[in-house]
């Protein structure tokens, strides 16, 4: 008898076992196919980068032509024109820059800006004389978008022509560049003074040129205060004393005066001066009055 209970019970823990490792496979085939991570591709695409500028760069390059140099340094060519008569505008030379990203500009800064002057044509220079002798101007520009197309707008500077022929051909560019790349403005100097210029033809025609670029800055912003506001406004006209009319009277003297004798401010008269004194000077008169009364109506019924 006590065998088969121990038979029966031992039949029972084999059978909870079996369902209990049954129930723990599964779990985990569960977890396992929830958490298993899926299968990765045999070849993973690779992304393409692309440096800050690429594409200023790129534009730089379709604008300029060749751009870069040797080095593979990323740059920009941007012609200069120059006239002779005042009105027609023909290609003088070429400038060169590097560009290098600054952060926080979606457009690259121009740096190391070279200049290549083109040789003057027997043309050229016999206009550049007859220019001298009528004492004009030598005018050249730029375009304003250097990393577009040639083409308008552009920024002129002009010079004597006598002074940059007294200079020797010597010369110097300021290139005064916004954050988007826009040239503002174009400086040119000849480092001779121009008042005292000879006026005689050069006897060489051989260009020695600088270039540099400077960068516009943000003026910073005032605050609307009200000392501010106060020096925005126009200055008060200061007032005149009043106009003494002399010679004459009567109407002719009103007639002169006009309108300033309407302006003058009345006399004032002794009360409108004074009230200020007499008011409490009657106060202490009324109270001394009114306390005599009494000693007066008491010295009558004495008497009586």
């Amino acid at each position: 008898m006590k065998r088969g209970v121990r038979a029966v019970c031992l039949a029972w823990l084999v059978v909870v076992l079996a369902v209990a490792e049954g129930a723990f496979e599964s779990d985990e085939l569960e977890w396992e196919a929830e958490e298993a991570p899926l299968p990765l591709p045999k070849e993973l695409p690779t992304a393409t980068t692309r440096a800050p500028g690429a594409a200023a760069q790129d534009s730089a390059r379709a604008a300029g032509g060749a751009g870069a140099g040797d080095s593979g340094d990323a740059g920009v060519v941007f012609p200069l024109e120059h006239s002779l008569d005042g009105v027609t505008f023909t290609p003088a030379g070429e400038f060169s820059a590097k560009l290098r990203p600054v952060a926080g500009q979606a457009v690259p800064k121009l740096t190391r800006v070279r200049l290549a002057r083109q040789p003057w044509s027997p043309a050229e220079q016999r206009a550049f004389v007859d220019l001298i002798a009528r004492n004009g101007y030598y005018r050249l520009r730029v375009p304003a978008h250097v990393f577009s197309a040639a083409g308008p707008p552009y920024v002129v500077t002009a010079v004597r022509a006598a002074c940059l022929a007294d200079a020797r051909f010597n010369e110097h560019f300021d290139l005064h560049v916004d954050t988007a790349g826009h040239v503002l403005a174009l400086g040119y100097k000849t480092f001779v003074d121009c008042t005292k210029a000879s006026g005689e033809p050069p006897r060489e025609w051989t260009f020695s040129s600088t270039a540099t670029v400077r960068s516009s800055l943000t003026a910073p912003r005032l605050a609307a205060t009200l000392s501010s506001m106060d020096a925005l406004k126009p200055p008060k006209a200061p007032k005149l004393p009043p106009r003494v009319e002399g010679g004459g009277s009567g109407k002719d003297g009103e007639a002169a005066g006009g309108e300033g004798d309407e302006e003058e401010e009345e006399e004032k008269t002794f009360f409108q001066k004074y009230w200020l004194y007499m008011i409490p000077a009657g106060l202490l008169l009324l109270n001394m009055m009114a306390a005599a009364a009494p000693d007066e109506a008491a010295q009558g019924a004495s008497r009586r």
